[in-house]
């Protein structure tokens, strides 16, 4: 349909959309986010900076106090490679050392 409406073809011809009200608009958004949240699924910008799930998956490592060779290994890449994505989740998350991802991974419960 286009409009992001899931309507039948026959309810869609009969019944024309309405505005929803402030009450009920609040109530789906906080739906929304709740699924956001819930689901960590990477095209959600809003979750965490827009991480990947590799991404994620580094954090949570850091913030379990992991070495840059676990982590490595844990992922399957090179120490270079963590080390470069280390530096771009930083940037996304606009944070600047390793202490302020570990305390972001601790707060949000990522590093359980």
């Amino acid at each position: 349909m286009g409009h992001g409406c899931h309507r039948s073809s026959a309810a869609a011809a009969s019944a024309p959309l309405r505005p929803l009200a402030p009450e009920q608009l609040e109530g789906h958004l906080t739906n929304l986010e709740a699924l956001i949240v819930s689901n960590g699924k990477e095209d959600g910008v809003a979750l965490h900076g827009g991480l990947s799930g590799q991404e994620r998956e580094l954090l949570a490592l850091i913030g379990q106090g992991q070495a840059i060779k676990q982590i490595a290994a844990a992922l399957g890449v090179c120490e270079k490679t963590v080390w470069t994505m280390r530096q771009r989740v930083l940037k996304k998350l606009e944070l600047r050392t390793t202490a302020d991802l570990v305390k972001y991974a601790l707060k949000r419960g990522l590093a359980d």
